[in-house]
């Protein structure tokens, strides 16, 4: 009889669970199975199953809230970089990081990552479209089990360099496929083997001679002895720059324009962040509401 009525409950939960936001319905599903079950046996405290559910509503309550405290902790201005690219799969790695480095948060779901974006950078994004964008992310995300069925993502370490690659231009094109710049012929029966005509061979020396071009070309482009953002920063520190009080624009302008190194925002602002937590730095807002960065 308690597998009859335990079954009942289930299947009950799951059609008031089917009424709400996708969002929702894990959380609805326990609550619906925790009410059926306890009012079925009151005078037991619930069963199994029941004090289960409660325990995973009371996780994802405790979740909730941790969520809530960051997306209240995070300063946006901080980092202006997260929008910088379209790629959700970019803006998620983002996120990762600076939750990780900035708040000593490893890891979330793609419904946590996806909340921060929608609530902090104001850049409307799903859940669904954070899982498809990480999972492909094979060699820069590390994913682990969660609470319930949820799945928790991890930025590595070739996720960090990735991003650093990214925020300094060079190019980060990566290939998803197995071998590149390898043709294949298929045999009758349905094997492959290496295409070997001249044509082939002659194709893939000309390619090789374009790639080592185009690298020749924006390698000329670069600025010989251009340190990191973090290093300039360090530099402009130890020459007494920061004794005043400066704005981003003003940091930018004096490396531009008295050191010969052009830096974006984009660059900067991770490297003033880490100098604030190293505490070489420490920042104010000023006035108009912008942040203002002097030696601490």
């Amino acid at each position: 009889m308690a597998g009859k009525n335990l079954a009942k409950a289930f299947l009950e939960a799951a059609e008031i669970a089917k009424k709400l936001p996708k969002n929702l319905q894990e959380a609805g599903f326990n609550k619906a199975v925790e009410q059926l079950l306890g009012k079925e046996d009151p005078t037991k405290g619930g069963s199994r199953q029941s004090r289960g559910a409660a325990r995973a509503k009371k996780d994802q309550r405790a979740d909730n809230r941790d969520v809530a405290r960051l997306v209240e902790a995070i300063d946006r201005t901080a980092y202006p970089d997260v929008g910088a690219t379209a790629r959700v799969g970019d803006r998620a790695l983002k996120v990762l990081q600076l939750a990780h480095e900035d708040h000593d948060v490893d890891g979330l779901t793609a419904g946590e990552i996806a909340t921060i974006l929608s609530r902090k950078f104001r850049l409307p994004t799903k859940a669904n479209s954070v899982t498809v964008a990480l999972d492909r992310e094979i060699n820069t995300v590390d994913v682990r089990s969660g609470t319930g069925a949820s799945r928790v993502f991890h930025i590595m370490a070739p996720g960090e360099e990735y991003l650093k690659k990214l925020r300094a231009g060079e190019d980060v094109g990566r290939r998803r496929r197995g071998a590149a710049g390898k043709k294949t012929t298929k045999k009758p029966g349905g094997r492959r083997k290496k295409a070997t005509t001249k044509k082939a061979v002659a194709k893939k020396k000309e390619t090789g001679t374009k790639k080592a071009a185009a690298k020749k070309k924006v390698t000329g482009k670069r600025v010989a002895g251009r340190p990191g953002p973090k290093a300039a920063i360090g530099n402009l520190l130890n020459s007494g720059f920061f004794r005043s009080a400066r704005t981003i624009s003003e940091i930018q302008e004096e490396l531009q324009h008295r050191r010969g190194h052009g830096y974006s925002v984009q660059e900067l602002a991770p490297a003033l962040v880490r100098s604030i937590r190293d505490e070489s730095l420490s920042r104010e807002r000023n006035s108009e509401g912008q942040y203002e960065y002097s030696q601490a």
